[in-house]
């Protein structure tokens, strides 16, 4: 006979917690690395394999760099600290907007191999802002 998981079960409760924070590792370690990129290799360089940062002012790639390695950490310090996870509920839905937002860029530059990667990574951030705001709604 098959069990049915019902929303409020305690399993259905484990695996939304464990999918969580599967995605909040995997977006973590994709935008710290994409951050510290960013922040680090010299701008003529990063053009090669990301050639948005030539039609863009070098401060913009460098702040996008930032942001991402500051949303990583937001991403990864929530515990069972309220603020934090309220932390990472904000960062993963500002993740969420610049995905979509570099998936347009891409779909106009007519990059269209980049739509599944940002498409996906705003879908693991949607999840995450979702199953973190459920767990800690706004008082």
């Amino acid at each position: 006979m098959a069990t049915i998981i019902s929303r409020g079960s305690l399993t259905h409760d484990r695996l939304v917690a464990a999918g969580m924070w599967t995605a909040q590792v995997v977006l973590a370690t994709v935008f710290a690395g994409a951050g510290i990129i960013k922040l680090s290799v010299p701008l003529d360089r990063l053009v090669e394999s990301m050639a948005w940062v030539e039609s863009v002012p070098a401060a913009l790639v460098r702040l996008v760099g930032a942001g991402e390695v500051l949303a990583a950490i937001a991403l990864i310090l929530p515990t069972a600290s309220r603020p934090l996870t309220r932390a990472a509920a904000a960062a993963a839905s500002l993740l969420t907007v610049l995905m979509l937002a570099a998936a347009m860029v891409h779909l106009l530059r007519g990059e269209l191999r980049m739509l599944p990667v940002n498409l996906t990574l705003a879908a693991l951030a949607a999840f995450v802002a979702w199953a973190r705001l459920r767990e800690h709604p706004a008082a």
